[in-house]
């Protein structure tokens, strides 16, 4: 984790910011379901990026921020692509594998900044 200091202006006073990196593999069923992959777990102000690289789609793969608040493509990725997102706030992030046979697989990598208590 990050010792980095962050100070605010406006309250006068200095909040620790906190870093922490997720990676993981995914292989998920092409059935057309909302799944969550991952989620901030209630830490303070989350704000971050994420990278996901699509290895096979089905017949696409979308992404949903913030419990679904937010959808980022409008074209879904396909085998091979990849997409880059910064998203403050950074709550949760969805996949739906749309609908077809077999599994699609990808890979998750969030760069999560947080406040610390």
């Amino acid at each position: 984790m990050s010792d980095c200091t962050c100070q605010s202006m406006l309250s006068g006073c200095n909040k620790r910011i906190e870093k922490d990196i997720f990676e993981e593999c995914f292989e998920l069923n092409c059935d057309g379901t909302t799944q969550t992959v991952w989620s901030s777990d209630g830490i303070l102000n989350p704000c971050g990026t994420l990278v996901l690289s699509v290895d096979v789609a089905c017949a696409g793969v979308n992404i949903l921020l913030n419990g679904g608040a937010t959808v980022i493509n409008t074209n879904p990725l396909l085998s091979g692509q990849s997409i880059i997102i910064s998203s403050s706030p950074l709550t949760q992030i969805d996949v739906v594998c749309i609908a077809g046979t077999g599994v699609c697989r990808f890979k998750l990598c969030v760069i999560c900044n947080y406040e610390c208590c």
